[in-house]
């Protein structure tokens, strides 16, 4: 009698802590309800900072609402280099990295090939939607892994719907997948939405009545002003609108307020890219596509990603302290706030599952570095991959020793090692000792991955490097730069370094499911894809390697003691 009261008092006293352990949440889901719509929402260059640094500018129903509602996963990066928006993009959707899926950045040397190799580029399809014909040969097939769109159709027998929107072609393409019914991107030339013969025949009727209202043209007739006084910009404290250290705005004369883009006409609807106003276009054709293809109407999950393109394009032009970064971001957070009005209007937040990322950060603009007196700087490569081609034909006999510089890479003729009997890793070796006996500014450490170089790196750096090579897509030395060194823009912005600013990214996740907190606990940009797996109750991507993020809602102290109180 003694042991059973003791085990039961023992028992009694687990209560609470079990309860507390499990999973709770605002909104109690039926057991297997799936959203009827998941919205993969990508910003391009958003560095995880501009939620806090901007977050006085953002009304209640944008990244706000997100932040408040959901859960801001807060500690999440990328786990490989190079840091650019076609890896991105694709790590985010497979789970992956390019030592996978094969997106080894936006450009490549393809030694398979023999020629530079464009990402996206498919020459076996035509463009649908416009006369210039090269902008829509593309298509997912240089991605060699599936995404979680993909696994989502293959799960119901392709009764999912799933669309890919961006000003970029390989931010439509890549997120979409390969059995997307649809990828839509931005026609500078023409001003249009298109496609390519891998989707489609021809455009739906609604794209092209959308095309034929030329919002693009009217926007590129609207000039460009500050959405607020300039005395509230938090970058106007540090950064003056007219500097040195930025580019001028396309063909303007100046960098500063305001952007006159009707003097720019001759350009097209092109300029747009580089104002808030190609954010407004996706977010509109987005709602449009939500609307006409009657997205998250049917029995079956549909999946809609949308890449908001312009945000990288004015990065690059004027930098993080920039008023045009700023001022983009407070008209984007509208566009989030339209997307997520829509949303609870036609599903309500508890049918649908939203989450929002980027693809890389950025850099801060050397010349604004130097000018607060912080370190960073430009290298010019073209001189120093020059030099070394000279080096190389001192040392090995005349020949064109190197193929490709691309994504810090060297990519070394191999055609050529073979002929004249060398290999390839006394090459490499030979270009170690050209930059042993060479020092340049801003250069930290050059990788040579034939002989084992990763091995005498910090885990956290060779880790990025290996995760970031693919075989015949990936170079044989890597260059690796100082923080804040960026290559070759005098004026502006880069990113692909394995640093910081350039890793750190925002996750916020919203909708079903998903509890109002802030998660501290590391995420790789690689969960994002087995989570929603898990959300979706489908298989995993075919290449997946993070692991889903368990969503727990904390249990305040009012409510634990309650717990306790109701087992004694």
């Amino acid at each position: 009698m003694r042991l059973n009261k003791l085990i039961l008092s023992w028992s009694l006293l687990c209560i609470p802590i079990i309860c507390y352990a499990q999973p709770h949440h605002s909104i109690a889901p039926k057991p297997n309800k799936k959203p009827r719509l998941v919205v993969g929402i990508v910003v391009d260059q958003m560095k995880f900072d501009y939620l806090q640094r901007f977050h006085k500018h953002f009304g209640k129903n944008g990244f706000n609402r997100l932040m408040r509602e959901g859960t801001n996963c807060v500690n999440t990066f990328y786990n490989y280099i190079p840091t650019y928006t076609a890896p991105g993009h694709a790590s985010i959707f497979t789970g992956t990295t390019p030592a996978f899926h094969g997106i080894a950045g936006n450009d490549w040397y393809d030694y398979l090939l023999h020629k530079e190799t464009y990402c996206v580029n498919d020459s076996t399809v035509r463009t649908i939607g416009s006369s210039t014909s090269s902008v829509g040969q593309m298509s997912p097939k240089n991605l060699l892994a599936t995404t979680i769109s993909d696994e989502l159709k293959l799960s119901n027998n392709l009764h999912s719907k799933v669309i890919g929107i961006a000003l970029k072609d390989r931010g439509a393409i890549l997120p979409a997948g390969h059995l997307a019914n649809a990828a839509y991107w931005f026609d500078g030339t023409t001003g249009n939405w298109i496609s390519s013969t891998f989707y489609m025949t021809r455009l739906p009727e609604w794209v092209q009545a959308f095309n034929n209202q030329h919002f693009a043209d009217k926007y590129a007739h609207t000039d460009w002003n500050l959405s607020k006084p300039i005395s509230e910009y938090v970058n106007a404290k540090l950064c003056p609108d007219s500097n040195t250290w930025e580019n001028k705005f396309i063909f303007d004369n100046n960098s500063a307020f305001p952007h006159h883009l009707s003097r720019n006409a001759t350009v097209g609807a092109e300029i747009i890219r580089a104002t808030p106003f190609g954010n407004h276009l996706t977010r509109q054709l987005a709602i449009e596509a939500l609307e006409n293809e009657q997205l998250g109407k049917s029995n079956q999950t549909d999946f809609l990603s949308i890449s908001f393109s312009s945000t990288d394009y004015v990065g690059h032009l004027f930098g993080p302290s920039s008023l045009e970064v700023e001022d983009t971001y407070i008209q984007l957070d509208q566009d989030i706030d339209s997307i997520l009005t829509y949303l609870d209007q036609h599903f309500g937040k508890e049918n649908v599952l939203v989450f929002l990322t980027a693809d890389h950060g950025a850099s801060e603009v050397p010349g604004f570095l130097q000018a607060q007196g912080l370190p960073g700087g430009v290298i010019k490569t073209k001189p120093i991959i020059d030099s070394l081609k000279n080096y190389l034909q001192q040392k090995l006999g005349k020949g064109e020793w190197i193929v490709s510089y691309e994504n810090q890479q060297i990519f070394l003729n191999r055609t050529l090692i073979a002929e004249r009997g060398l290999e390839a890793r006394f090459v490499t070796a030979t270009i170690s000792s050209f930059f042993d006996s060479h020092l340049f500014e801003g250069l930290e450490r050059v990788v040579d991955l034939r002989n084992q170089g990763l091995e005498n790196l910090p885990q956290e750096l060779r880790n990025k490097i290996s995760l970031g090579i693919f075989p015949n897509r990936s170079g044989d030395i890597v260059i690796v730069y100082r923080p804040n060194w960026i290559e070759n823009m005098e004026k502006g912005t880069s990113h692909g370094a394995a640093y910081s600013y350039d890793t750190h990214v925002p996750l916020l996740w919203w909708g079903m499911h998903i509890p109002s907190r802030i998660y501290f606990e590391p995420v790789s940009i690689c969960d994002i894809a087995p989570t929603l797996s898990t959300q979706l109750r489908v298989p995993l991507p075919s290449a997946v390697i993070g692991k889903p993020i368990v969503f727990r809602q904390r249990i305040k102290q009012g409510e634990r003691s309650h717990i306790r109180k109701r087992h004694k």
